[in-house]
This record gives C-alpha cells, structure tokens and sequence, in this order.
C-alpha cells in the first residue's frame, strides 16, 4: 500500500467498518505485547479463511471510525525504529516466524496512526502466537475453533514455483539450458539404455519436473528461461547479484545474473574468489594445513539453497555479497526452520517448503545435492576442515542472510576441532558461536563446560587449548606395532603432508640427516603404517627433495652443502 491508499482506507472508516480482517484500536499510549501477538494470529487466520492476502490492525482510531492518534511507541522521527523493532519481536513468538508484512506509520487529520499489514496465514498452517492459534468471534478474541483449524489444514499449500505461466512456450527457454538439462539427467538416472536422450524437450522437461503436463512454470522460467523471458513472471524479475567489497564496506565491482539460472551458477562460481589459505589444526606440529577459503561444494549448496528458497512474490533479488573476510548469501522470506539449531537436530525435516516445485527440479538437474540435508552437509564440511560454521543472521524476519567466514576466527577453536573430530554438530555450533561472542544458551554453556571447551561467564567467557596433546609421532626407527598414524591425520593431509611431519620427526630425532637417509626412513615409516596401498609406487628421492624444498621454502629446515651429501636439519 502506499500512502494514498493508506488515507483513502482511514477516510472510509465509520462504526461499521470493523470486521473478521480489519480491527480498529485507540492505543492511546500502550498496548501490550502479548494482545498484539494475539490480534496478529486472529487476524492473520481470519484473512486466510476469507481468501483475502492480508488484514489490518490500526492504532489511533477509534471504534466508530474516528481518528484520536496514538503515541504507541513514538519516536522524534519517523518511522519510529522501535516500531519496525515489532516485526522481530512477532516473529519470534509465531510459528515459522510469520509477521507483519509491513508497519505503516501516517499523520491524518493531524494526529499520528498506525497501520499494521498482517500477511493472512500461510495455506494449511494455522498461524499460532506463542504456541497457540486465534481467531476473531465479533469483537472478541477467541481460540481458533477446531472446525477452522480443520479448514486451514485441509488446505493445499500454495507454491509459487509450480505456477503455469499461460503464455510461455518452449520457445521461451533457452535450448543450451534445456541441453545442459538433459545431460544433469543423464548424469543423475545414468541412462544406460537411451532413456533420456530417447526424450523429446516437452517429455525430458516434464520428466524433470520443470514442467507441468506440457506446460511452462515459473521453475522453468527461472531455470532455463531466456534472459528477456523473465518479464512472464508477474510481479518478479528474477535476478542474482553477485557484489565484491571493499574492507572499508564500498562496492569495488558488481554483475547482475539473469536467468537461465542452470547456465548462470558456473559464471557466478568464477566471479568468487577461493585462495589457498594454511592453518595449524595441530599445534604439535609444525606443518601447516593447505586448505581453500571455502569448500566449493559448499558455496555451490549455498547458492542454490538461495534460489530454492528465495520468497520471488516479494519482488527482491538474490545477493551474494563478497568481503574480504566472508562471504554473503541473502534470499527473501523468512527461514522456515526458525533457528540454525533446529535445521541442525538429527532427522530434522520442515513443516513445509516454500518451493517445493522448485526443490524438486533443482535435484534433478543437480544444482541441489541434497533436500532437507544441505545445511547440515555444509556445516559438517566446515568442521571437517577445521573451519568456522556460516552464521545465519535472521534479525529480519523475511529475509535470511548467511556469512560463511573464510579464515582463522580463533586458533584455540581450530585446535578444539582437531582434537576432537567426533563432536556431535550442535556442540559445534556452541563452540562456533563462543568463538564468535555470539550468546549462549545454558543448555549449550553447559555443554561446552562440562567437556571443558570453556571457562569464565559473561564478557569474559573464553576458550580453553585442548588438555591432551597428540604424542609425537614415532620415528622410523620405532616400528612397535602400535605405532600407526592418526586415521584424521591421513584422510585429510594426504600422503604428502604425511610425508613432511615423517621428516620433521626423523630430524628431531637424529638432529641431521641426507635426503638419502630421509627417503629410506620416510619408506619404510610408510610400509609400517599402511599408508602405500598395492597401487601406490615407493617414495624416491625426488618426491623427497621436493617436499623437502617446500619445507625450507617454509622456513621448517634448512640445508648445509650443496652435494648429494647436503645435510638437512631443523631450523
């Protein structure tokens, strides 16, 4: 609504205008929270079951239509920013985080009204405030009744994305994407016998659920959709913008990416920066480990996350936004498990999807490797490099930003994860927030504690180095059968980085030796340890110059003589 419309709504009020999705209140000074969390689900339901997109709740005008204003939360400007502050303080007490669409704030007839826009419920799901559903009954509040509660549930839920656009034809999407499509299929089925590629366009597109009986969806339009097809789509252009940053916050360059989004995700991937940054996991050793900023599968999840789940009735766009130091994803409409904890718990599966028709496609074309699991997969590879979590900010509650971080936070965390590969993924979570000074809960101070990850309270809550070091490894003149390498050690650094602590210890334990000796003890410490599988060849000594290049290279070691002779030691 904008502001004329707003006027022409207050004029027409009068003692009869009050109903079922429109409640008019003084709110001379106050109201309280709780009535309003409860107008806000009685009204929301209301609109749902009389097929209206939203309903009003006004302040400042009286029963029989007169406005007398209210200072409900008035501020020296306008509008007021505890007002806007509402919509958190709705959502956090509603079901899936529904609120205000939006909070108008006007002067009329001189004198200050509030005008609250409540989205109606969404199709199938009562909307509850703190835990329970409401309805209007004239001019009371009542419980929703079970006969409405029954009449919401039935309902169908709506999806945006399975919408056909009447007057889209297959000459509207792009043929390089409906050919990339039909290869994702092949690639997903395996195809051994043709079947795919046995499929006219109209079958293969029908197949893969972009389509529906022959018709162009949204879905198909946003994925394989030409460029200047988007304008189809009523009340959407479909967009991605992909913007890099300044430390100093100002934008240094930006692209739009149009769709066909199938054909778009590796030109955005190429615009993202992914350098190869070292951490010490270990701080026995003195190897660092080689990693990248971010796991590519990972950004790649994020991305499509963003596009399955981006609210297009609302008319934004999709932001990744590239500091830095992190690396930003933001879609409209609110996050529907309600907390990153919650998305986390074992076996964890959404009320609904606000996409499903789209999910659904995306999977079979590959650009989503996994429904109702990504979030998890993706924190998971972060522990298992070592890495901070992505933090998702949802302090507005129709919007989800994540910023996936791409350094070192805090070395002590780094070091907790190393020792201590096992952590169930919501322990995690605790210690990525203690690092980041992001609030505890007592169950998750508890935890954290209670395993001694943690001390302090408050302002000076920090985290604890690991207790129990790794022992040194044993050096190839110790060949006791329970000398084996750490499976965390050999799964994540590789033969090669296996090597190079071999040579740190064999050093520390003669003090000096040639690159002769090093090869002979670095192979037979192999042999010991399994580590040369019946199709790896044995180390030579060029591997072994190499690696012990790299290392001095590193300021690790250092060489005396320049002769097959040359002695290595520590520096």
């Amino acid at each position: 609504m904008n502001e004329n419309d707003l006027i022409l709504l207050l004029n027409s009020l009068n003692r009869h205008s009050e109903n079922e999705i429109l409640e008019l209140k003084e709110a001379k000074d106050s109201f309280r929270i709780k009535d309003l969390g409860k107008y806000f689900s009685a009204l929301s339901n209301e609109a749902n079951l009389r097929g209206a997109s939203s309903a009003f709740l006004v302040f400042g005008v009286q029963n029989d239509g007169k406005t007398c204003g209210t200072s409900f939360r008035r501020e020296a400007q306008m509008p007021s920013k505890g007002l806007q502050k509402l919509k958190k303080e709705i959502a956090e007490n509603t079901n899936n985080r529904i609120t205000f669409r939006e909070i108008y704030e006007i002067e009329h007839e001189g004198k200050r009204v509030i005008v609250f826009d409540i989205p109606a419920a969404t199709r199938g799901i009562p909307t509850q405030w703190a835990g329970a559903a409401w309805a209007r009954e004239d001019e009371d509040l009542v419980p929703l009744p079970i006969s409405k509660i029954d009449e919401i549930r039935r309902q169908p839920p709506a999806d945006w994305s399975r919408q056909v656009v009447e007057e889209a034809t297959l000459a509207d999407l792009d043929p390089e994407a409906i050919s990339i499509a039909r290869k994702k299929m092949r690639e997903r089925y395996g195809d051994r016998e043709g079947i795919i590629d046995g499929l006219d366009d109209s079958e293969l597109l029908d197949k893969a659920g972009i389509t529906f009986r022959g018709k162009i969806t949204h879905t198909a339009l946003l994925l394989l959709g030409k460029p200047e097809s988007a304008k189809l789509i009523a009340g959407s252009l479909p967009k991605i913008t992909w913007s890099l940053y300044e430390a100093t916050g100002t934008v240094r360059t930006y692209q739009h990416f149009d769709p066909p989004f199938l054909l778009r995700i590796d030109d955005l991937m190429a615009k993202i920066r992914n350098e190869e940054i070292r951490l010490l996991a270990d701080p026995d050793s003195l190897i660092p480990l080689t990693t990248t900023e971010y796991d590519d599968w990972s950004l790649r999840e994020l991305v499509g996350n963003a596009i399955a789940h981006q609210a297009y009735d609302r008319g934004g766009k999709v932001n990744i936004e590239e500091f830095p130091d992190r690396i930003s994803f933001l879609n409209e409409g609110g996050f529907i498990p309600g907390s990153l904890e919650k998305a986390l718990e074992q076996g964890y599966k959404p009320p609904f999807y606000r996409n499903p028709f789209l999910v659904d496609a995306m999977l079979s074309v590959r650009m989503l490797d996994q429904n109702a699991m990504g979030i998890r997969t993706i924190c998971e590879k972060a522990r298992e490099r070592d890495m901070p979590l992505p933090t998702y900010d949802l302090s507005d509650p129709q919007r989800v930003r994540v910023d996936l971080p791409n350094h070192e936070i805090n070395p002590t965390y780094t070091h907790l994860l190393f020792a201590n590969p096992d952590l169930p993924i919501l322990t995690v979570l605790a210690l990525d927030k203690a690092q980041k000074g992001l609030p505890l809960d007592a169950d998750e101070r508890a935890d954290l504690t209670a395993r001694g990850f943690i001390e302090g309270d408050g302002g000076g809550l920090r985290l604890v180095e690991p207790r129990a070091r790794r022992a040194p490894s044993p050096s190839s003149h110790d060949t006791a059968p329970e000398a084996k390498a750490p499976a965390r050690l050999l799964s994540k650094r590789g033969l090669d980085d296996l090597i190079r602590q071999t040579i740190i210890d064999e050093l520390r334990a003669r003090g000096a030796a040639s690159r002769v000796g090093l090869t002979d003890a670095v192979s037979r410490r192999l042999l010991n340890l399994g580590a040369l599988g019946a199709d790896l060849k044995p180390v030579d000594g060029k591997k072994i110059y190499r690696l012990l290049r790299s290392l001095e290279e590193a300021g690790v070691v250092r060489s005396e003589g320049n002769t097959r002779a040359t002695r290595w030691m520590l520096v």
